[in-house]
């Protein structure tokens, strides 16, 4: 690094060591680098650039939320530059995407409506963050759109067979099965050791507690018959829910990958070939 008030030649020498680096997949050294660049120069269209440089860096280098906030900072300084910024948005949707913050992602899309170019290409990351946001019908609606423009006819119907396939427990279903036969709830979710486990627990116990009563021991009985089998009953309500709620979610992310490579798969192979 050179002296602490550079010349503009130094700057642009910097620059050119750091994308050298860059070249060479050193992208840590390189990032530093382009800090550097950016700490030197003196308009805000270079330090967008340099911002720029450096967050790519960090995107190779699988840092995403370190890219993140280097386009953060560029969007920033880009204020007023409606061409600067549009660029940004275009790639702070992908960093976004990938650190899971998809509403981000999907408000960023919008910010594109006046750059109806960009917004295409990233049509195929707004409909998958409207898939990982919970979010069926605004979904299919962009993916339609997505089907249409890379001209993949069948992608619609793949992805609908798919989510054919999530077959789900409702969390509130496992509660009332629990709560009619301890321990079916969990099985049904799957976790049938659990729920077999609970309703021996609570069988015991209320056996013990019968057994206590029938014998005097009021105290025993009371805490051994009904309050510990009552807290296991309803703790085993409340776990049958989360347990349901669980296995929903992971077999909706398992598909959610899938549909994820057929998308991105298109989306490359559309680029490809235009």
């Amino acid at each position: 690094m050179s002296g602490y008030f550079p010349a503009d030649a130094q700057i642009a020498d910097d620059s050119s060591y750091a994308a050298g680096l860059y070249h060479e997949q050193k992208f840590a050294q390189a990032a530093l680098e382009y800090e550097w660049a950016v700490f030197q120069a003196q308009g805000a269209l270079e330090k967008i650039t340099y911002l720029t440089a450096k967050a790519e860096c960090q995107k190779q280098s699988g840092d995403f939320n370190k890219a993140l906030h280097s386009v953060n900072r560029a969007v920033t300084l880009a204020k007023g530059n409606d061409s600067a910024t549009a660029q940004l948005y275009q790639k702070r949707i992908f960093l976004h995407y990938v650190t899971q913050e998809y509403a981000m992602a999907i408000q960023d899309y919008y910010r594109l409506r006046k750059k109806p170019e960009l917004q295409k290409e990233q049509l195929h990351l707004y409909a998958l963050s409207r898939m990982r946001n919970y979010e069926d019908s605004a979904f299919f609606a962009a993916l339609e759109q997505f089907a249409a423009m890379t001209h993949n006819d069948s992608l619609v119907l793949q992805v609908q067979e798919q989510f054919k396939s999530i077959k789900t427990l409702s969390p509130r279903k496992a509660s009332i099965i629990s709560a009619i036969i301890p321990g079916l709830g969990a099985a049904a979710a799957g976790k049938p050791l659990q729920g077999i486990t609970s309703l021996l627990t609570i069988g015991a116990f209320g056996y013990y507690g019968y057994y206590a009563f029938t014998n005097g021991m009021i105290g025993t009985g009371i805490f051994s018959g009904v309050m510990f089998p009552l807290r296991l009953y309803l703790g085993g309500i409340h776990y049958a829910a989360v347990t349901a709620r669980e296995k929903n979610l992971k077999k909706r992310n398992e598909v959610y990958k899938i549909i994820e490579r057929k998308v991105l798969f298109t989306h490359l192979k559309h680029q490809t070939n235009h």
